[in-house]
């Protein structure tokens, strides 16, 4: 295999794999949502619990409503996607 062979099987393969990245990050970007969803709810109802002293009522809310704005979030995606 030649070099320029080669250097235009490397360009072949990077160009693949930009293509990829491009169509699935609208999928990576939704773990980071729901991630990050979860952790400000959660944080937020962790601090409401400690402020009010009653323990797993808003933490646990806040996780609830973490994770349905996170699948929220999901299903818009995916959705959007077809």
């Amino acid at each position: 295999m030649s070099h320029l062979e080669k250097k235009k099987l490397s360009i072949t393969i990077s160009k693949r794999i930009s293509q990829m990245l491009i169509k699935s990050a609208p999928f990576i970007s939704v773990v980071y949502f729901q991630f990050a969803a979860i952790l400000i709810c959660g944080g937020i109802g962790f601090f409401l619990d400690d402020w009010r002293n009653s323990f797993p009522f808003f933490f646990t809310v806040g996780l609830g409503i973490g994770i349905i704005i996170g699948l929220y979030n999901m299903g818009r995606i995916i959705l959007r996607g077809k």
